[in-house]
């Protein structure tokens, strides 16, 4: 009976510890090593970031290389340690040049590789000591990162194999960051798993942009058999598309679906939670899509995953990418306007940048229903709650109408209208070589800013662009080809900077005479010098040639008399004259 005794409570102290186990995290394993952490870690970093010999001669300002894509000065270390491993064999393969520049350069933060570097440092690295290096310094670097999610207290494995791979991508810095909304968005530390920091992951810009690969590395550490996420989560859906998620992922976009929809006050939108994807979870999906500007098609992919990962991680998010999004409105329709169903004037605009407002809807007064407008960037453009495009700044959009379950996706591309938000052409543009786009762009907006063109900068170069390009050249004095020849981009080039930029005067009172002076601007041939006394309008008083001093001495102003000076930079090509704009100096009393 003893004996029975014990092995009962022997069995009671199993069950118990079992539960409190299970009671902490789902998909348990008791106990994972740090080995197997690491290991776990290097594989998918691996498959993120290349093979032994990947060499990416310009990775964001310096070079990256091998499997976990060591960057710049960390690159240098690595291939340092491979040289010194097998000497011979690395200066035979890399050359003496770039041989001793391995072993003694004390700076690659900002080293670009050429084409003929790139291919002998890829040889170096497909050798054996190459490998070795690889594996010992990765290993080194998986510890430190995990070393650091273990020192803010995140202790789960699933998590701490996906927090190295972000800290590899974007920095320790960056990681930390992650890390500390984690814990702050979950309670406590010990509370962070997998989702959790999945979600951090998502507020933070830099990271979230590369969402397919997020995606992957949660998926591969939710398939490692570990714990990797609380009781009562279920696993986010990361499949790619809505239907291809399984049940307990399904539950997982229905359940987000509800909370986002309850923190904007929409609960009369929330859905059953079956694990089915089913039509009320089509339709759920296609309204959150709507609110946030996406794709309307209804099914739930990495983007409409990531925007609900990000509302759901920042709860600020709420009011900027729901409640100011979601435009409702349950009109009350008169007898003199019956009910109407939206009408969309055009389904496609392509404008500049200063364009008047454009109405999309020409019924946005009297549509009945429920209608919601949505601009996927609000940088280029916005959309009242009547249908009405707002002109904000350059860019493409997509402007989502929704009349009920109804919707129509108007495309906006707005063109940029200053020629510096493009490259200055170095070559020939014209009807037949005009390849580049945005060189044909840049001439547009030069023509446009000079007053001969009232066409879309679109980079489309037609009969209308080699018209004004002609009027340019004859009123410039340039020979009238149609073809903005270097010549022709010179002269757009001086007219639009001129006419465009600000020259700031300084005077100071010396004895009876006042000196004026400015900075040299590179584009004028002249500058004209104003002068206006207190109470008077403004008289230009000299013209000085930009190749003398960019000074000039006032020995005719009044005595007594208080004055201001201006100074404007003056360029001509033919007939064409433009004067730049001008600061007023401060007051100087002449005594």
């Amino acid at each position: 009976m003893k004996q029975l005794r014990k092995a009962g409570i022997c069995l009671m102290a199993w069950l118990t510890a079992v539960m409190l186990f299970m009671g902490h995290g789902i998909s348990a394993r008791a106990s994972v090593s740090r080995v197997a952490e690491r290991e776990a870690a290097r594989k998918i970093l691996q498959e993120n970031e290349g093979s032994y010999s990947t060499v990416v001669r310009n990775d964001n300002g310096a070079l990256s290389v091998g499997f976990i894509q060591w960057h710049g000065n960390n690159a240098l270390d690595v291939l340092r340690q491979i040289v010194l491993r097998d000497k011979t064999t690395a200066k035979k393969l890399l050359g003496d040049t770039l041989y001793h520049e391995v072993l003694n350069a004390p700076d690659w933060s900002k080293r670009i590789l050429s084409d003929p570097e790139a291919g002998k440092i890829r040889s170096l690295l497909q050798t054996e000591p190459s490998k070795t290096v690889q594996n010992q310094m990765a290993e080194e670097y998986i510890d430190d990162y995990m070393s650091d999610a273990r020192k803010l207290g995140i202790t789960n494995s699933a998590a701490l194999v996906f927090y190295a791979d972000i800290a590899n991508q974007g920095g320790a810095g960056a990681a930390r960051t992650i890390g500390r909304r984690a814990i702050k968005k979950a309670g406590s530390s010990a509370r962070v798993m997998l989702n959790e920091l999945m979600e951090a992951t998502m507020t933070y810009g830099p990271l979230a942009k590369y969402y397919t690969r997020r995606f992957r590395t949660y998926r591969y550490c939710t398939q490692l058999g570990w714990t990797y996420r609380n009781k009562g989560d279920y696993p986010i859906a990361a499949a790619g598309s809505g239907s291809a998620n399984g049940k307990s992922e399904i539950k997982w976009l229905q359940s987000s679906l509800n909370t986002i929809f309850r923190e904007a006050a929409l609960s009369s939108y929330c859905i059953k939670v079956n694990g089915s994807y089913d039509t009320e979870t089509r339709q759920a999906v296609t309204r959150l899509q709507c609110m946030t500007g996406l794709e309307t098609d209804g099914d739930a992919g990495y983007g409409t995953v990531k925007e609900m990962l990000y509302l759901l991680a920042a709860p600020a998010a709420f009011d900027t990418k729901i409640t100011a999004y979601l435009k409702i409105d349950d009109r009350t329709v008169s007898d003199n306007h019956p009910a109407e169903a939206m009408k969309i004037s055009k389904t496609a605009y392509k404008v500049n940048t200063g364009h008047a407002d454009i109405a999309l809807v020409s019924n946005g007064d009297r549509i009945a229903g429920q209608f919601r407008c949505v601009s996927s960037n609000r940088r280029a453009a916005t959309v009242n709650d009547k249908g009405v495009l707002h002109v904000v700044g350059h860019g493409s959009a997509r402007i989502t109408l929704t009349q009920d379950n109804t919707a129509t996706v108007v495309r906006v591309w707005v063109y940029s209208t200053d020629p510096d938000t493009y490259a200055k052409p170095k070559k020939e543009v014209s009807a037949s070589a005009c390849g580049d786009r945005n060189s044909v762009r840049w001439v547009q907006a030069c023509m446009i800013q000079l007053g001969y063109s009232g066409e879309t900068a679109d980079g489309k170069w037609d009969a209308k662009t080699t018209k004004n390009v002609k009027r340019f050249q004859k009123a410039a004095g340039r020979k009238v080809t149609g073809a903005a020849d270097k010549k022709t981009i010179q002269a757009l080039d001086c007219l639009y900077h001129i006419q465009k930029q600000s020259l700031k005067a300084g005077a100071v009172r010396r004895n009876h005479t006042v000196r004026i002076t400015w900075k040299k601007n590179t584009y004028a041939t002249a500058y004209r010098v104003y002068r206006k006394e207190k109470g008077k309008k403004w008289k230009r008083i000299a013209v000085v040639r930009s190749n003398v001093k960019s000074v000039y001495i006032d020995r005719k102003a009044k005595k007594g008399v208080t004055c201001y000076y201006r100074v404007k930079a003056v360029a001509g090509y033919g007939s064409l004259l433009r004067q730049g704009r001008a600061v007023t100096s401060k007051a100087v009393h002449i005594a």
